[in-house]
């Protein structure tokens, strides 16, 4: 199957679609940094029947928006490359847009359970101040929702890691 050269119009609504998505998480970030978490919070509190910890909920949805705002960037990137650089933005490639906001706030998530599981470490200030610790949800976030490519590799490999221990463990 060939891959089409996309109109006019289908450029168009995919740039439309990546600048809500890059300014969804935005508004998601400044609501938890300057709102107080007050926007988010109440949508939330109808979600989460017992909504006992609005730390770890605030960390989450730092981290959720953070890796959304990083594959926005990438979607950025990529897009301006496809447009401006090679000029060979075509249909296989707009699938990939279209996934973006799923992938990145489906890595948010993981990587949330992987920095409080303590599958990843992190160093820095040793006493962090409940008014930081947003951002560096954020920040992680970020990166792994930029890089998400590398993120799944990391997980494959943790995969295998654990796979290859319980097998260990039930030989034993």
């Amino acid at each position: 199957m060939m891959n089409t050269k996309l109109t006019f119009t289908a450029k168009v609504l995919i740039f439309i679609f990546i600048m809500v998505y890059t300014i969804i998480p935005l508004l998601g970030l400044f609501d938890i940094w300057f709102n107080s978490f007050y926007s988010t919070n109440d949508y939330i509190q109808y979600l989460i029947p017992v909504f006992e910890n609005e730390k770890a909920i605030r960390s989450l949805f730092s981290c959720i928006w953070g890796a959304a705002l990083g594959g926005a960037v990438l979607a950025i990137i990529s897009f301006h490359n496809h447009i401006a650089v090679t000029k060979a933005f075509d249909s296989s490639h707009a699938w990939g847009f279209l996934l973006s906001p799923l992938l990145t706030i489906s890595i948010g998530v993981i990587t949330f359970l992987l920095l409080n599981g303590g599958f990843i470490f992190l160093t820095g200030n040793t006493t962090p101040s409940s008014e930081s610790q947003p951002y560096g949800y954020t920040l992680i976030g970020f990166i792994m929702g930029y890089n998400w490519d590398v993120t799944i590799k990391y997980i494959e490999k943790l995969s295998k890691k654990i796979a290859t221990e319980k097998k260990i463990q039930n030989n034993n």
